[in-house]
């Protein structure tokens, strides 16, 4: 993957824990606000980093604080990048429900992958399905 400059990179390793997670989201958040990314755009990221770390954290490692999530994340003035794997089996994608189906209505399984999938402009997963690149690319200012 081509390097842009990024004005921001971090590596780090959290045990299964929400609360370390959202500390680390509200770092990165920062992070888009301090590089001039709009209020919209970090909300959507916002939204799209609590939904993969609680897959990693739930789904992959079955909430077991023993197991541990990873992140490598860049960030510039133009693009928001992230890698989140876990240590879980991982997954299939298409063994996923889809979540607008008529069947599916009542179901919370799904919705999280199609919210990322609506916010951000990349949502790749690896073939083992344990490690998910978000990538957003930020928007033209409108005025």
């Amino acid at each position: 993957m081509p390097s842009p400059d990024w004005n921001w990179t971090i590596e780090k390793q959290i045990c299964s824990k929400a609360e370390l997670a959202a500390l680390l989201i509200r770092d990165i958040v920062a992070e888009l606000e301090r590089s001039g990314w709009s209020k919209k755009e970090q909300l959507d990221t916002h939204l799209c980093l609590e939904e993969a770390f609680m897959n990693a954290i739930k789904h992959g490692n079955d909430n077991d604080n023993t197991k541990c999530v990873n992140l490598k994340c860049w960030i510039n003035g133009q693009i928001f990048r992230i890698q989140i794997s876990d240590e879980g089996p991982g997954f299939r994608l298409e063994d996923i429900p889809d979540p607008t189906a008529e069947e599916n209505l009542t179901n919370t399984s799904g919705r999280g992958l199609m919210l990322m999938r609506h916010y951000m402009d990349v949502v790749d997963y690896n073939d083992l399905g344990n490690l998910v690149t978000l990538e957003k690319h930020r928007k033209s200012d409108p005025s």
